[in-house]
């Protein structure tokens, strides 16, 4: 940290809170506004450098490819790829602005993901600005100091906007921040946040507005203005994901450790809290209408696979449960030992995973049958822990210290004690619910700036105070070195993630090698084989391993049927090469595994969407189109923009002869997706065998303005040039 003359120091003239022209002169007296600070050069440079560290950590990531839950968030989310169903968007009770983004994006970049990860480094380099932003106004506060601290210690080391600039790249740089902006769908992170930050700025400067015309009696609509965006703001931080209620818990201990008060306010304590009303109505309201609505749709999908993929939500059980069969007493005390493993991540962020194997802590209560049965895993290869295990007792310590620490500190170090509440406001939504997954390191995007808040904050204390008889130049030189230490380790540990992040076979085989117990890392290294390299032996192997760690699951039948499916497509094809009955007989093997893996899958999950889509594929392959034909339209009575189904029983129907049949459902495949939409190769066939290739032409002609996707406007080029040289082409099932 810069030094300071000691004459400066005493004199008070370049050494305290920033006055509006220096920004080093005394704080402000204590119960006045400040006059506030202006944009200068250093405010540009700290811009400058938050979006330069984002960049250069993050630009490894705009080439990766779709991990984790984006298939089923994006990929195979067929009422986001036509942007026309935005109302039914919007009107979703679940996170409908993360979604209306997606469906955005799709309009715009089909299944590149490069458009995907841009939008997601935008909101995080905003959010880094939108925390340098705050921790500039909480280190400009006069109230930043408490009347504990002596006068001539009542200063910053260095200038606020050095502390908040620091602050803010710790935002940016840590490790943690890796999963958020590299994986798609942790979007929903990023938005609620930054949204959650506009509206905690927007409210501050609506009440320093409103403090302004109450002390100058002279009114003005900026208060109102101001207001009303801050309100706007928070309704889009929770329409993004569900963390954004907390936004007024944070702006409450905001305003009340860093917001000075006129007179009249102090006096008046329900006219301070009058405007955070609103707040909790729209956060009753919020939940209220997600609960009916998700209720709604479990009850019409509680024997299974409904929001698999249509995305309906959850019921109000599943909002405060998500499912599981956990006890009260076994999650408190499981997420103190969780508590401690955040907190290690923020202070060392190392061994850090996309999908952790913890365990579930109890004291000698005996395990409830519900929860074997909801976690089998746990009772096999990874049990329960049982007695007085050190860690839950680790984190209840860190618990009771850091609660002593916010009332210890309050009269004094404000800021200490408001990183630690700002803290635990942030957790609460991922630690007090029984979610299923016990942590995530998303769940510390919005926590990191409470840490920098701290680290910062104490370091500056450090070097200000010289605790411990140790001269202060002294200190200057350690804080420096930690800062430059901890910048620096936290940018090459987020660069390192951020290269790991671009392959999805990079990702889960990561996984694997820290948590080889656990089903779903196998699983989703399976689908990653079969997807990225088409080699499904590799897929069968993970997936029939994740079924013996967990046989519970419905999703890893469906897939070890679609990999089987698939395999068995490629012996087919070696079958009409080589006229070898060895590969007719292994295609008939590989077909009937795929019948009785997703059979297995719809006992599991009797609407599991997917799982029916393979069995109806398996009776299409073994002609039984007329039984095909009747599983589709069930499948779509429940997914009704399931596109790839509708192209399936139009191909069903061409096989049986239908034409008229064929042609209806073609068209209504495509009208629903017309890019990327394998139904247009089948349909083509439809106009040919009806002898006429210049309606096809036609049809095609019509359809493709709509086409954003350039590889799909290719392709229709192509097969409008094949209709008028009235070239034959084969037929086939979408999966």
């Amino acid at each position: 940290m810069a030094k300071q003359k000691r004459s400066e120091i005493n004199a008070g003239k370049k050494s305290g809170r920033t006055d509006p022209k220096t920004r080093t002169g005394k704080p402000a007296p204590r119960g006045k506004i400040s006059a506030g600070y202006e944009f200068d050069w250093k405010i540009v440079l700290s811009i400058f450098l938050i979006i330069v560290f984002s960049i250069v950590i993050y630009a490894y990531t705009l080439r990766g490819e779709f991990q984790f839950d984006d298939y089923s968030s994006i990929v195979d989310r067929y009422e986001l790829h036509n942007i026309s169903n935005i109302g039914t968007i919007l009107k979703s009770a679940y996170r409908p602005l993360i979604r209306l983004s997606f469906a955005l994006n799709y309009h715009f970049n089909g299944l590149n993901t490069f458009g995907y990860h841009l939008v997601n480094l935008a909101f995080h380099t905003l959010n880094g600005i939108l925390v340098f932003w705050l921790a500039l106004i909480i280190f400009t506060s006069s109230r930043l100091f408490g009347p504990g601290i002596k006068e001539e210690n009542r200063r910053l080391s260095v200038p606020a906007e050095w502390l908040a600039l620091i602050v803010s790249l710790i935002f940016v740089v840590h490790p943690v921040q890796v999963e958020s902006v590299a994986y798609i769908t942790s979007r929903s992170s990023l938005m609620t946040v930054f949204f959650s930050l506009l509206c905690i700025l927007l409210f501050h400067y609506a009440r320093r507005a409103e403090y302004k015309a109450v002390i100058s009696k002279v009114q003005t609509a900026a208060p109102v203005v101001l207001y009303i965006c801050s309100v706007i703001s928070f309704i889009f931080s929770i329409a993004s994901k569900e963390i954004g209620v907390v936004t007024p818990l944070i702006m409450l201990a905001f305003d009340y450790f860093f917001e000075p008060k006129p007179e009249e306010y102090k006096k008046n304590f329900g006219r301070w809290l009058l405007p955070y009303i609103p707040f909790f109505i729209l956060i009753i309201f919020g939940l209220g209408y997600r609960g009916y609505v998700g209720m709604q749709a479990w009850q019409a999908s509680k024997d299974g696979g409904g929001s698999l993929v249509t995305g309906m939500g959850h019921g109000i059980e599943e909002i405060f449960t998500d499912g599981t069969k956990r006890t009260v007493p076994i999650h408190v005390f499981t997420m103190l030992a969780v508590l401690g493993s955040y907190l290690r991540m923020l202070f060392f962020p190392i061994n850090l995973n996309l999908d952790y194997q913890y365990p579930m802590y109890t004291l000698t209560t005996p395990i409830p049958e519900s929860m074997l049965n909801a976690f089998p895993l746990q009772t096999t290869s990874f049990p329960y822990i049982t007695g007085l295990d050190y860690r839950p007792f680790l984190g209840l310590f860190f618990l009771v210290l850091l609660i002593y620490l916010i009332k210890r500190w309050y009269p004094t170090y404000k800021l200490l004690s408001f990183s630690i509440l700002f803290f635990f406001i942030t957790m609460l939504p991922v630690m007090a619910p029984i979610l299923a997954d016990l942590i995530f390191e998303h769940h510390l995007y919005f926590g990191v700036m409470a840490f920098g808040l701290f680290a910062v904050f104490a370091l500056d204390r450090l070097v200000v105070e010289a605790p411990f008889k140790i001269p202060t130049n002294t200190w200057e030189t350690v804080a420096v070195i930690l800062i430059a230490v901890m910048i620096t380790g936290f940018t090459q540990g987020s660069i390192r993630r951020s290269l790991l992040w671009n392959s999805e076979l990079a990702v889960w085989s990561d996984v694997i090698k820290k948590t080889p117990l656990k089903s779903r890392p196998h699983y989703n290294y399976g689908l990653a084989h079969a997807r990225k390299l088409k080699n499904y032996d590799i897929a069968m192997t993970q997936f029939r391993e994740a079924i013996r760690l967990d046989p519970k699951i419905a999703e890893y039948y469906h897939n070890l049927g679609t990999a089987a499916y698939y395999k068995g497509e490629d012996y087919e094809e070696l079958y009409r090469k080589t006229k070898d009955p060895k590969y007719d007989q292994l295609a008939r093997e590989m077909l009937q595994l795929s019948y009785d893996s997703c059979s297995k899958a719809l006992e599991l999950m009797p609407k599991h969407v997917e799982a029916q889509m393979g069995v109806a594929n398996a009776l299409v392959k073994w002609g039984r189109y007329n039984e095909a034909i009747e599983r589709y339209k069930k499948l779509v009575e429940q997914v009704p923009l399931h596109y790839k189904a509708i192209g399936n029983m139009a191909t069903s129907y061409l096989l049986k002869g239908d034409i008229e049949n064929a042609l209806k459902y073609y068209h209504e495949s495509i009208e629903i997706n017309p890019n990327g939409n394998e139904a247009y190769g089948n349909m083509i066939i439809t106009y040919q065998r009806m002898g006429r290739p210049d309606l096809g032409i036609k049809y095609l002609e019509k359809i493709f303005p709509t086409i954003r996707d350039s590889y799909t406007q290719q392709y229709i080029k192509t097969k409008i040039i094949e209709l008028q040289q009235e070239a034959v082409s084969g037929g086939g099932i979408q999966r």
